[in-house]
Formats: C-alpha cells, structure tokens, sequence
C-alpha cells in the first residue's frame, strides 16, 4: 500500500471517532445516566473540540500527505533516473562502434585554398573555424613583423597557425596544392588510433575544419596536433655539447624511439636535425609528411628525406617500416661520438641540417674524413661506422639491426 494511502485511512479513523462522540452527546436521552444535567454544556464543548480538531487533522493530513508524496516522488524518479541511466548506457555501447567508423571519413578534395586564402580566414576565426574549433584564440607570430602575421611555419603542400583554448595550445595544419597529404594523414591517424607512443604528438584529423572567403559554404579538412615547445636536435648539441652523458642519454632514447614506431609497424620517413625536438628531456618526432603506416603501403613515399641522413640510392620505393633504419644510425652515430669526443663537432660546421655526416660522406666513405676520424676512435664508436658502411653496400636497409647497435661494445 502507497504512503498517502496508509495516512489518509490513519486520520480518517481519528475523525471518525471525534464523530461518534459528538452524535452520542448531541442525541443521548435526556434520562441518560449522570451525564443528562450536563448535556447542553458538553454538547457545546464537544461540538467545538470536533470543529477545531477536524481542521487540525485536516491541515495535518494536508501537510501530511504533501511531504510524503514529494519524498515518494523523488524516490520513484531516483529510480527511473538510474533505469534510464543503464538503458542510456546500453544503448551508448551499442552505438559507440558505429559512431567511431562515422567520424573517422575521409572526403577527397580537389582544389585547395592558397596560403592567402588560409590566411585570411584565420584573421576572423570564430567565424572560419568549424564548431569543433570554435572558441579558439588565434596566437600570431611574434617573430613576424608584418600585419596579419598568423602563419607559423610553412612548406610544400601545408601551413601551420597556432591557437589557444582554455590554456593549452595547438598546432592546426592546413594544407595546399594537390596533394595526396591529407589522405596519409587520415590514415597515420586512423593507425594511431588506441596506441601510445611517446615521440609522436599527439594529433587529430577533423574533417570539416576550417572554411575560407571564397567559398563559405564549404569546410577544409584540418589537423590539430598538441603544441610542442623544445629545441631541435641541432640546438640541443649547441646547448649541451660538452655534456657527454646526457648526450648518450638522449641517443639511447633517440634509437629505442626509432624502435617502437617499427614494432607499431611504422616509420618517421625523415629523421633530421628540424624533425627531432628535445623538450623537457624527451625525445619528440615532428613532421609526419613522409611517414610510413600499413595503410599506405601501397602507395610512394612523399618524400626521400635529407640528403645528409639517407641512403643516396633511397627512392620513392623504398618505403616501408624499414626506411627509417639508415638514418636511425647515422644519427646514434654523431650523437655516440660527440659523447666521448665534443671536438668532433668541428665536423658539423655550423650546419643546423647536419650533425657529422654529410652526402658526400655516404657516397664516398673511404675518402671521407669523418669516417676516418671514427675510424682512429676504435671501440663501438667504430664499430657503429662501420655498421653504416656496410649498410652502404647493401641493397635494403632490410641488413641494418637496429638491437646490434645498442648492444655494440
């Protein structure tokens, strides 16, 4: 039985008895035991005790029934809130699959706004930015003195802007030309997806992100990638060069990064001084023009990297989770010899795209003064040499071990 129920039968029982003393008193005969004298006295008294009384039980059930029912109803929509709750859950994890393949589009595009265009657009950004962006500060560039100075970086097929919302900042990639860009992107994306590796920037392809003036109608893919502060590796040796251990230090965590991008099945495609970034101690992998995921693998590579880091032969071809093993030991190489010897920085020459080696180095090694400083160094700096050399030699980078490097004494 409901509350309310139980109360109202409670205090109808109290007035009803309140009403059969009032009848017997009002109607007794007048010969009625001791009580006749008093009758009209205790009918006053009854009748007005019954009248009092009844409102008091009244305004009592009223009060009564008002606090019982908001707790019962609060009570029973607890209920239904948790029941709905568990349906709404259900149904999420039941539909979550298919709102993961939903977002996750690719759209082809066949003619892409200029830098102008971008440029532009990024001048009014709440109303260039797509929902999802929406809200975002647009960051100019300090180190340009121009008006409209909103480009941070820019190359061959994108450009980069940055943005700050609620304290944290981002890199947002726009690209240009016909390229087939954005579609790696999509899908070094989509391989990402569910992994974490620590030299990769964390990033997101947002499919409809930014619209220009010319065609309001129409949103550009973009990619916001997280904002990483720190200095290129070039820099990094400028600062630290007389800092052996920690230059080890940053080699070995250089080459177990290398590493765990093959074991995910991919490769960076361009390892070079501008592409690794020391920040906070850690090792961090920018640019991923060129970069190698299973996806692709049915496609060229974009680039062939710096001359001074690869293979002379390496050809558009030569793209797969192996491309990077070639470059990956030039630059444990440089970084193990200036370790133990920072006079050979004199090799470098002030060349922020170089660290010991250079092209001429790789096509003639014999003749090559580097190879022949190293050489004089004996131990495992050799050894890591002639490792490269051998690699030279070969066909593939397919012959390059990566372990054997770390393991050299």
């Amino acid at each position: 039985m409901r509350p309310q129920v139980r109360i109202a039968a409670l205090f109808g029982s109290v007035v009803s008895m309140f009403t059969a003393v009032y009848v017997f008193v009002a109607y007794m005969d007048a010969g009625y035991f001791i009580l006749a004298p008093a009758r009209f006295e205790l009918l006053a008294i009854a009748a007005s005790t019954h009248i009092i009384l009844y409102l008091i039980i009244i305004i009592a059930a009223v009060f009564a029934y008002i606090f019982v029912s908001s707790y019962f109803t609060v009570e029973v929509k607890s209920e239904k809130s948790e029941v709905t709750d568990q349906k709404e859950e259900a149904i999420h994890e039941r539909v979550q699959p298919e709102k993961s393949e939903e977002t996750v589009t690719f759209r082809e595009i066949r003619k892409w706004p200029s830098q102008f265009d971008y440029a532009q657009a990024f001048q009014n950004p709440s109303y260039s930015l797509s929902g999802e962006l929406s809200g975002y500060r647009i960051i100019r560039n300090p180190n340009v003195k121009m008006a409209g100075n909103t480009i941070y970086s820019s190359g061959n097929y994108g450009i980069i802007f940055k943005l700050e919302n609620n304290g944290a900042y981002y890199a947002i990639k726009c690209f240009t030309k016909g390229s087939d860009l954005h579609r790696r992107y999509f899908e070094i994306g989509r391989h990402l997806q569910g992994k974490n590796i620590p030299c990769i920037v964390h990033f997101e392809y947002i499919e409809n992100g930014v619209r220009t003036m010319k065609d309001p109608s129409l949103y550009y893919p973009v990619l916001k990638m997280d904002w990483v502060d720190g200095d290129s590796l070039y820099t990094f040796l400028k600062k630290n060069i007389d800092n052996g251990r920690e230059i080890r230090r940053i080699a070995g965590e250089f080459l177990n990064m290398v590493m765990e991008l093959k074991m995910n099945k991919m490769a960076h495609g361009d390892l070079s001084c501008d592409n690794i970034l020391i920040s906070n101690g850690r090792v961090i992998f920018v640019d991923y023009d060129g970069m190698y995921v299973p996806a692709l693998k049915n496609m060229p590579s974009s680039e062939n990297g710096h001359e001074n880091f690869q293979r002379p032969d390496r050809k558009p071809s030569d793209f797969s989770e192996n491309m990077d093993d070639f470059s990956a030991l030039v630059i444990y190489t440089s970084l193990y010899v200036l370790s133990l010897r920072p006079e050979a920085w004199k090799f470098n020459g002030d060349d922020p795209d170089a660290l010991l080696f250079r092209k001429a180095d790789f096509l003639n090694p014999e003749k090559s003064e580097v190879f022949a400083y190293i050489k004089s160094m004996g131990g495992k700096s050799w050894k890591l040499a002639s490792m490269m050399i051998k690699a030279l030699g070969s066909s593939s980078d397919r012959g390059i071990d990566l372990r054997k490097a770390i393991s050299a004494r």
